[in-house]
């Protein structure tokens, strides 16, 4: 009678994170460690055609040096597989696969290994939450408090208006209202610069967050690693530097319509 080994599997997924090529190939050696090399294989697919090699750099060249080569065509996918048998009835004790997109990173282990996989599972999701990446969640989640804060922020802009226009609606022709209407404007324009200064920081800063943490895979260069400034694309510097330029301007509109309605 043959005993059976019991295999255990392991898999996640990993949105957000930024590999380029060095991180791509050192992903690939942390997650095939323990299997020989004869038997790990990259593929990936380009341009409709398909590639496979035993590393990284063996696979770019592959696919830079085919005739057909266009680097005009975005490469969105990179895999990384592995199988280690052992025993007279070739049992699987270690097998791993990885894939990457531009979207997300998979990863996939499996055998009789236990200790392995488990390890191995712990080294690769530490190597990319050091690469900015988080395991994949709920998107309603995620988004919840931006949701929250942008009907916050309309229901008070509507509050806003509301009230300022029934104020000048009731102080036309009595000095009383006139003057709480006049009380309630001064009021507002100097409650209303610091609200928008407020707003567009705590805006600024989410786009800073959301840029400096967006999720890049570059399989031919390294991904940029230095400031915030420089981890940012060039879209959102332009709509950074916009939304600055934007409430300086408004609140220069703000100052100049408070002083002509206050003039006495």
């Amino acid at each position: 009678m043959t005993a059976t080994s019991q295999r255990t599997r392991l898999s996640t997924s990993f949105v957000s994170s930024r590999l380029g090529r060095s991180d791509l190939r050192r992903l690939t050696e942390i997650v095939t460690d323990g299997i020989a090399a004869p038997d790990v294989t990259v593929t990936t697919r380009h341009n409709n055609v398909s590639f496979r090699a035993s590393n990284i750099d063996d696979l770019i060249h592959d696919v830079e040096a085919f005739p057909g080569y266009d680097d005009r065509v975005p490469w969105r996918s990179y895999s990384a597989e592995g199988s280690q048998f052992t025993g007279p009835a070739h049992e699987l004790t270690r097998n791993v696969n990885v894939d990457v997109t531009e979207y997300d990173v998979k990863l996939d282990f499996s055998g009789t290994d236990h200790i392995w996989v488990h390890g191995q599972m712990a080294r690769a999701q530490l190597f990319l939450r050091n690469r900015n990446g988080r395991e994949r969640q709920d998107p309603y989640r995620s988004s919840r408090s931006a949701v929250s804060t942008a009907a916050a922020v309309s229901l008070l802009t509507w509050m806003y208006c509301y009230v300022v226009g029934q104020a000048f609606a009731l102080g036309e022709g009595d000095p009383v209202w006139s003057r709480m209407s006049d009380a309630f404007l001064t009021i507002s324009y100097w409650l209303l610069i610091p609200l928008l200064i407020l707003q567009t920081a705590k805006f600024l800063v989410r786009i800073v967050r959301k840029s400096s943490s967006k999720g890049r895979i570059d399989f031919t260069r390294d991904v940029p690693t230095g400031s915030v400034w420089q981890r940012m694309d060039w879209q959102t510097r332009i709509l950074f530097l916009t939304l600055i330029v934007a409430t300086v301007a408004a609140i220069g509109t703000l100052v100049s319509a408070g002083a002509d309605v206050m003039k006495p």
